[in-house]
């Protein structure tokens, strides 16, 4: 007598999920880089400064970002 079996799951291990894995830790690098590019937190420090503060490294207000991105945009 012959046995037949037609699941076909349990033979070969998935390859989805060191897929999505790997995804994931690329995702994650990305962030990471992005996070390490980002100027938020020199914006944020410099907005956190009083007038008088921001006077006397020569700026106003209204030039925090143009000081913060002044190597990337001629303004």
């Amino acid at each position: 007598m012959a046995y037949l079996t037609t699941d076909t799951t349990v033979s070969a291990p998935s390859v989805a999920p060191r897929l999505r894995a790997w995804r994931d830790r690329v995702a994650r690098a990305f962030d990471a880089y992005c996070d390490v590019r980002s100027r938020r937190g020199q914006i944020e420090a410099l907005q956190a400064l009083s007038d008088p503060e921001l006077a006397a490294l020569g700026m106003k207000r209204d030039d925090i970002l143009a000081h913060v991105f002044r190597d990337k945009y001629f303004v």
